[in-house]
């Protein structure tokens, strides 16, 4: 089955990766909640290039607005099969994904070698992960795990992940002690236990650890450890996302009124709706229908327009639900349940009607004009429509997404907008002259989601071709003392790779 590359990145790897946030700070008329406590706050980033490989690297997430500014943040999105919005084989690179706000990595403490920012990718030299920290080998972080002062079990659990895979064989065990209730009684240690074993399951090929026993520890115990509620219960949520499919059997853990309506932290309900993403997609059965419903049924309608968004992202990643089949015999041709995917779109629908003040609510006006308030969950929730039934792919919905890309001011809704229209591939092509218009916007992150966002196009997007010529000229140059925007050369470059993918490009369908 053709699986097609959903990804905010943690929409985001990254950590996809695209918040309820904009450039130019948060809009007043927006539903907006500051994004869950991490290690720190990280300060406003300096805005940089975006880096954008070479032709024929992996593929990176679609552009997501800068983090360290207010954002409900984007997860990245699994791959999972996409019958509607087939992409390019190579779509353009885009700016460097920001990282994951809900799976915070562990800090280890500075190496003793500059470490590069991402691991070599050519196989003939691979990335060397450091054999020392802060000059000591890693079996002293491992036997640091077993001290007795909890700041230093700690300090070992944040660290022993920092030695790479190389690590996972070796301090697995000693990880999983501390993750155990009974074994350790310090909520910070555990939590720190919880990131580290995260860490090893990303650092595995399929989400595992080391063996399947460990792997099916670590998810009992975090299982069990929902139940503590608090931050406990939000590292554990956290921390079975990074196992993928393999900590699908915590989905009815997770869909409970418990989890959900009755959660008071809106960060825990919006790592559930972010984890319900992440592990829901069984690749024998498809989507869960459990998860689809509690996404599409009940946390959709969340309060949080944080919480709102990231169900909304986890539907665009899981797709419509298959029916179910007989186990143990023939498996039919998969075909999807038009009655459930029904009610689901009926569903998020209700947030899409011309606003109306409910009874007992202090809100009589709304932003967008919708029930939905918010002008970035209401991009995400037309794209789930479109996710889910073909049939929604029409002029209204395509039109209530690129209206956005001409938001004066905040970036967010542009951003978002773009990426939308980008996963729509050609389907969205018919929206072009929206997207060119971004081409001149003043934010250079929207102007190179414009330009990924056209190449996604394939090759309904030459009308662009002439635009992007133009884009080459555009930027500082190098003898500008105070540029104030990015170097020409950048633009260039990209407008220049640009160009040759929507040349490139077969039509949609049409493998290369």
């Amino acid at each position: 089955m053709h699986r097609s590359r959903w990804i905010l990145a943690s929409l985001l790897t990254g950590p996809i990766a695209a918040c309820l946030s904009g450039c130019g700070g948060k809009d007043k008329a927006d539903n907006f909640e500051p994004p869950p406590a991490v290690a720190s706050n990280p300060p406003v980033p300096k805005v940089e290039p975006p880096v954008v490989p070479k032709v024929g690297d992996a593929p990176a997430p679609l552009p997501m607005a800068p983090m360290g500014v207010p954002s409900v943040g984007p997860v990245p999105l699994p791959q999972v099969p996409s019958p509607f919005f087939p992409g390019p084989k190579d779509p353009l690179l885009v700016p460097k994904d920001p990282p994951n706000p809900f799976v915070p990595p562990p800090m280890p403490p500075a190496p003793d070698k500059p470490m590069p920012d991402k691991p070599i990718l050519d196989k003939d030299k691979p990335f060397e992960w450091p054999t020392t920290l802060y000059g000591r080998p890693m079996s002293e972080y491992i036997k640091d795990i077993y001290d007795n002062d909890p700041a230093i079990r700690e300090m070992g659990l944040r660290t022993v992940p920092g030695f790479g895979p190389v690590a996972r064989p070796a301090a697995t065990k000693a990880v999983l002690s501390r993750m155990n209730g009974v074994n350790e009684t310090d909520p910070g240690v555990r939590a720190a236990a919880f990131e580290a074993i995260g860490a090893f399951a990303q650092l595995g090929k399929d989400g595992g650890l080391e063996t399947e026993a460990e792997t099916a520890e670590a998810i009992r115990i975090l299982v069990l450890s929902l139940e503590a509620g608090g931050g406990t219960r939000l590292h554990a949520v956290n921390t079975l996302a990074s196992f993928g499919p393999r900590a699908a059997g915590a989905i009815p853990s997770l869909i409970g009124l418990n989890m959900t309506k009755q959660e008071r932290a809106y960060e825990t309900r919006r790592a559930v709706a972010s984890t319900l993403g992440s592990i829901s997609f069984v690749k024998d059965t498809g989507p869960s229908a459990r998860a689809l419903h509690s996404l599409a049924d009940v946390l959709v309608h969340d309060p949080s327009a944080a919480v709102r968004l990231a169900a909304y992202q986890s539907l665009v990643a899981l797709g419509p639900p298959n029916l179910p089949f007989v186990v143990g015999q023939p498996k039919p041709p998969t075909k999807i349940d038009e009655k459930a995917v029904e009610g689901y779109v009926k569903s998020i629908k209700t947030r899409l009607l011309p606003f109306k003040a409910e009874v007992g609510s202090k809100e009589r006006e709304s932003p967008t004009g919708l029930m939905e308030r918010d002008r970035q969950v209401e991009i995400f929730a037309r794209l789930a429509l479109m996710r889910l039934d073909s049939k929604e792919i029409n002029d209204e919905n395509l039109s209530g997404i690129a209206k956005y890309i001409a938001t004066p001011g905040n970036s967010g809704p542009k951003l978002q907008a773009l990426n939308a229209l980008g996963m729509l591939g050609e389907a969205s092509a018919g929206r072009i002259n929206e997207v060119l218009r971004a081409l001149e916007d003043e934010d250079p992150n929207v102007v190179t989601a414009a330009v990924t966002t056209v190449v996604m196009m394939g090759k309904e997007g030459k009308p662009a071709i002439e635009f992007l010529e133009k884009l080459k000229t555009r930027g500082s140059k190098k003898e500008d003392k105070e540029a104030k925007d990015l170097p020409r050369e950048y633009y260039a470059d990209l407008a220049a790779r640009a160009i040759k993918a929507i040349n490139e490009a077969k039509p949609a369908g049409v493998k290369p």
